[in-house]
C-alpha cells in the first residue's frame, strides 16, 4: 500500500494545491494544502515529518487526491471549503460556534427599523455589533426603543396601521405609519441613532443639547425634559459599555497551547481600546501549531462580518501574506498579522495563555464527567457496549403529510451536528409512524450509509412498538453489536396520571426483550441526557417537517398562477403576512398592490374558492 502511494504521488504536480487524504471507505479524513503538492505529500512518506500524530494518521489513508490551483492564496482558500464540505476528522474544524448578536438598521425601508441580529446579509441595512453579552446589547436596544422612537412594528403591520398603537401612546413611537412625524424628521431620528451606536457621542450630546434648549425656550417642557433625561441615560449606557482601557484599538489577540493530542486557541478581543470579550476553542488535531492556527484564522474570520485591523500572534504563521490578503478582500480594508513579544501587547498574549491553561483544565476535568456518565448509562441500562457515539431517531408528519425523520448524533454526551442527518419518507402517504420508522432503518443501516460512523447506541422516541422496528431490521439483516432503547413518557397506571417533579411526566426506557421498562431517578444526569438527546430529535424532525410545509404550501397556492413570478411573490408574502392571507386577502386589498392586473386577481379569487 505505501509503495503504492509513493508511486501515485510522483504523478502529483510540482504546485500550489489542495490534497486529500481517504480512508479505505473512500471518506476524506484530512485536508492539507501544499505550496508544492510533490514535495510536500512526499514529505509524509520520507520520514522528513517525525510527529507522533503523523503516523497515526498515514496508518488510516488508503489513498490521496489533490486539487491544483494557481496560487498559494487560491489553496488556502479551497482548502477551507473542502473542509466546510468533507468535515474530516483529523481537520481543525469549528463547529457549534454561535456568532454573537448585532444590531442592524433598516436603511433600505423608508422609515428604517433598529432589529436584533446573528445574520449579515447583504439587504441594504446598516450592521452594527458584535455585542458579546446579549444583556448589554438587550440594555442599548431598549434605551433606544424609549428615547430615539423608532417604529418596531413589522412591514405588514406598518402598512395597514389605520391610527397609532400603543408604543406611541406610551412614547415610544413617533407614529410614522399614520404620518403623525415627516419622513425628514424620522431620519434625523435615525441619524441619532447611528451617532450613538458608532461612537459618536459628543456629536450626539452637542445636538440633543441644542434640541433641548430650543424646546424649553418655545415651552415645550416635556420634550425638554425627555431630552434632558436623554442626556442622563446616554452617559450611563455608555460607562456600562467601558471594561479595560487600553492604549490600542480593533486588534484580536490570539495564542495556541498543545496539550496531548488537542489543540486550544485563546482570542483576546479589543474593541475601541477596551477587552471587551474573550474565545477558546478546544479540538483534537493532528496538524503542527503553524498549519491549525494558519487554518484556525482562515476558518474563523472568513465566517464573520468584521474583522479587527490587527490580529496579534506569537508564533509564525504559515502563509502569512496570503491569508492576509484573503481577510483584506473579505473585509475590504487592510488586514494586518503580527508577531509580537514585548510591550502592552504581549502582555494581552501572556494573559490568553494563563487563560487558554485554566480552559485546558476544564475541559479535561469536563470529559471526565462525560465519561463518567456514560459509564453509568451503560450500567443502569445494561448496553453491551460504551455508548459514545449514540443516535436518536424520531418521525413528524401531519396525516401522514410530508412525513419525514430525523436523525441527531451525540458523541461522548455532547451534539455532534456534523453527524446530523434528515430523511423524507418515500413509501407512505398514510399515517403510520412504525412503517415510518421501519423504512428509515433499513436506509440508515444499507450499502450507502456503509461509511457512516456506526453507532454504539440507538434511541428511538416512543415506546415497544418503536422499539420492535429497529429490532425486526437488525434481525433481518443480523445486526447484534448496536444497542438499542425507546424513551416514551409513561402510560402504565399512576405513571402520566400521577405528573410528580415539577409537573413533568415520568419517563419509560424500553430495552429489547424485556417486559417492564427502565425508569431511571428524575433529575439524574443519565435520564437528563437522555431527555436532551429525544427532545433535539423531536426539534430537528418537526423543524425539517415545517420547512417542507411551508413550502409546498408557499408553492401551491400562488406558484401556478401566471403573472406571479418570483419577486413578486416574494413582495405579496411579505406585505400580507403568509401565502394564505394573499388567497383570502379582499379583491379591494388586491388591487392596492402595484402590478396586479384584474386577471391575476381573478384567477387568486378562483384559487380562493377552489380551496
Amino acid at each position: 500500500m505505501k509503495n503504492r502511494l509513493i508511486a501515485h504521488i510522483k504523478s502529483f504536480p510540482p504546485s500550489p494545491g489542495v490534497y486529500l487524504m481517504k480512508d479505505t471507505k473512500g471518506i476524506v479524513i484530512y485536508v492539507g494544502k501544499a505550496k508544492n503538492l510533490r514535495v510536500r505529500v512526499r514529505q509524509y512518506f520520507t520520514g522528513h515529518d517525525t510527529r507522533a500524530q503523523v503516523a497515526f494518521l498515514m496508518k488510516r489513508v488508503k489513498a490521496i487526491d489533490f486539487l491544483q490551483t494557481h496560487t498559494e492564496t487560491e489553496a488556502l482558500l479551497l482548502e477551507n471549503s473542502l473542509i466546510k464540505k468533507h468535515k474530516p476528522r483529523y481537520n481543525v474544524f469549528l463547529k457549534d460556534d454561535k456568532s454573537y448578536l448585532g444590531l442592524k438598521i433598516t436603511l433600505q425601508e423608508k422609515y428604517a427599523r433598529l432589529l436584533t441580529t446573528r445574520r449579515i446579509l447583504k439587504d441594504g441595512s446598516h450592521y452594527i455589533g458584535p455585542f458579546t453579552s446579549a444583556e448589554n446589547l438587550r440594555a442599548v436596544k431598549e434605551f433606544i426603543d424609549i428615547f430615539f422612537q423608532l417604529r418596531t412594528c413589522s412591514d405588514h403591520e406598518f402598512a395597514s396601521r389605520k391610527r397609532p398603537c400603543l408604543e406611541y401612546q406610551i412614547k415610544r413611537c413617533s407614529a410614522p405609519c399614520v404620518n403623525y412625524v415627516t419622513q425628514d424628521d424620522y431620519k434625523n431620528q435615525i441619524d441619532h441613532v447611528m451617532l450613538f451606536l458608532t461612537g459618536k457621542s459628543a456629536a450626539l450630546k452637542k445636538s440633543v443639547k441644542e434640541k433641548m434648549k430650543k424646546s424649553a425656550s418655545q415651552e415645550e417642557f416635556e420634550e425638554a425634559a425627555r431630552l434632558r433625561d436623554l442626556l442622563q441615560s446616554m452617559d450611563m449606557i455608555l460607562r456600562g459599555q467601558n471594561v479595560t482601557k487600553l492604549n490600542f484599538d480593533f486588534v484580536d489577540v490570539i495564542t495556541i497551547k498543545r496539550q496531548d493530542d488537542k489543540v486550544g486557541v485563546a482570542i483576546l478581543m479589543v474593541r475601541k481600546s477596551d477587552l471587551i470579550d474573550s474565545r477558546y476553542y478546544i479540538q483534537k488535531s493532528l496538524e503542527d501549531n503553524k498549519d491549525f492556527l494558519a487554518n484556525f484564522i482562515v476558518q474563523y474570520y472568513t465566517e464573520r462580518s468584521f474583522i479587527p485591523k490587527e490580529i496579534i500572534i506569537k508564533e509564525s504563521l504559515t502563509d502569512t501574506k496570503s491569508i492576509e490578503i484573503i481577510l483584506s478582500e473579505r473585509a475590504q480594508r487592510k488586514i494586518k498579522i503580527k508577531k509580537i513579544q514585548k510591550g502592552d501587547k504581549n502582555k494581552l498574549l501572556k494573559l490568553a495563555e494563563t487563560n487558554l491553561k485554566s480552559h485546558f483544565a476544564k475541559d479535561h476535568a469536563n470529559e471526565e464527567q462525560r465519561t463518567a456518565l456514560i459509564e453509568r448509562l451503560k450500567k443502569k441500562l445494561h448496553l453491551q457496549n460504551l455508548p459514545k457515539h449514540i443516535e436518536c431517531y424520531d418521525v413528524s408528519n401531519i396525516s401522514g403529510k410530508f412525513a419525514v425523520a430525523s436523525l441527531v448524533t451525540f458523541t461522548n454526551a455532547q451534539k455532534s451536528s456534523a453527524h446530523y442527518r434528515r430523511f423524507k419518507i418515500k413509501t407512505l402517504e398514510t399515517p403510520n409512524d412504525y412503517a415510518m420508522l421501519k423504512e428509515v432503518f433499513k436506509r440508515r443501516f444499507s450499502k450507502k450509509t456503509s461509511g457512516w460512523k456506526k453507532p454504539d447506541l440507538i434511541i428511538v422516541d416512543g415506546g415497544k412498538g418503536q422499539l420492535k422496528q429497529i429490532q425486526a431490521v437488525f434481525e433481518e439483516w443480523s445486526i447484534t453489536d448496536i444497542d438499542f432503547v425507546a424513551i416514551a413518557k409513561g402510560t402504565g397506571e399512576g405513571a402520566r396520571a400521577r405528573g410528580e417533579w415539577d409537573n413533568k411526566k415520568q419517563e419509560e426506557i424500553y430495552l429489547p426483550n424485556r417486559t417492564n421498562p427502565v425508569i431511571l431517578k428524575p433529575g439524574t444526569k443519565e435520564l437528563n441526557l437522555l431527555q436532551n438527546i429525544r427532545d433535539e430529535a423531536h426539534r430537528f424532525a418537526i423543524t425539517y417537517h415545517r420547512n417542507l410545509r411551508d413550502k409546498a404550501l408557499s408553492q401551491s397556492f400562488l406558484d401556478d398562477i401566471p403573472g406571479i413570478g418570483a419577486k413578486r411573490k416574494k413582495e405579496l408574502i411579505k406585505h400580507f403576512g403568509s401565502p394564505e392571507r394573499v388567497v383570502n386577502a379582499s379583491i379591494e386589498k388586491l388591487k392596492e398592490i402595484k402590478g396586479l392586473t384584474p386577471k391575476i386577481i381573478k384567477q387568486l379569487k378562483a384559487l380562493k374558492i377552489s380551496k
